[in-house]
């Protein structure tokens, strides 16, 4: 294990670093969940979102169709929120519940996993803050996390997969990186199918594991 990973996992200021970043990141990204409501909401997130609310209030577990991933997630902090309150919530909640999750949340988890990787690969404070603030604040990204939609949270498993092979470069637990991997490309297949493409570094840099062992 490298030394950056040994300094990552022990240095105080790094995780007080990460707690910033991630509070910084749900700060900056609750706004937009507000924004385009019920009459004025995008087609695109209608496609998940109309069918998630449908089930959600007919109490309906299974959920038929193409990427059901995508349904389920939209509604579980929806199921969660009626098992504490035991009640049903308006279609307004349900959206900003499932934006709260994926946009606002999977997205800070993506910027504490760039910074990792960051300090990882160089091993400085300063330069792990710089790529995760222009993360942050990439226009792009943030016209991301306004809505529920499979490309605005697919990205976290695309970090992951990056974190995972990276570790495997470092010569980290192959058994542990290859089995988070295999359950990080699964899910993001299931999003989209594009999404068979994260297994590609992970083979990559597991035969380069396995190399680096003989």
């Amino acid at each position: 294990m490298s030394n950056n990973i040994q300094s990552f996992l022990t240095n105080k200021k790094v995780r007080l670093v990460l707690f910033i970043i991630f509070f910084l990141n749900v700060v900056v990204r609750l706004p937009g969940i507000f924004q385009e409501m019920p009459p004025n909401t995008y087609c695109d997130e209608d496609l998940i979102i109309n069918y998630s609310y449908k089930n959600y209030s007919e109490n309906k577990i299974y959920y038929y169709g193409v990427a059901q991933i995508n349904y389920y997630l939209a509604a579980i902090p929806s199921y969660i929120t009626e098992f504490l309150n035991k009640e049903k919530i308006s279609k307004d909640r349900f959206i900003v519940f499932a934006r709260m999750l994926g946009p606002v949340l999977f997205n800070s988890l993506s910027t504490l996993i760039i910074f990792i990787i960051l300090f990882i690969l160089f091993g400085s404070i300063s330069l792990s803050i710089l790529f995760s603030i222009l993360y942050t604040f990439s226009p792009v990204i943030l016209g991301l996390s306004r809505i529920f939609y499979p490309d605005h949270y697919i990205i976290i498993f695309s970090t992951i997969c990056l974190f995972l092979s990276i570790l495997l470069r470092k010569g980290v637990s192959n058994k542990l990186c290859i089995i988070i991997g295999s359950f990080s490309v699964a899910i993001a297949a299931s999003i989209k199918l594009h999404g068979f493409v994260l297994i590609l570094p992970l083979i990559i840099s597991n035969l380069n594991f396995q190399k680096n062992r003989l």
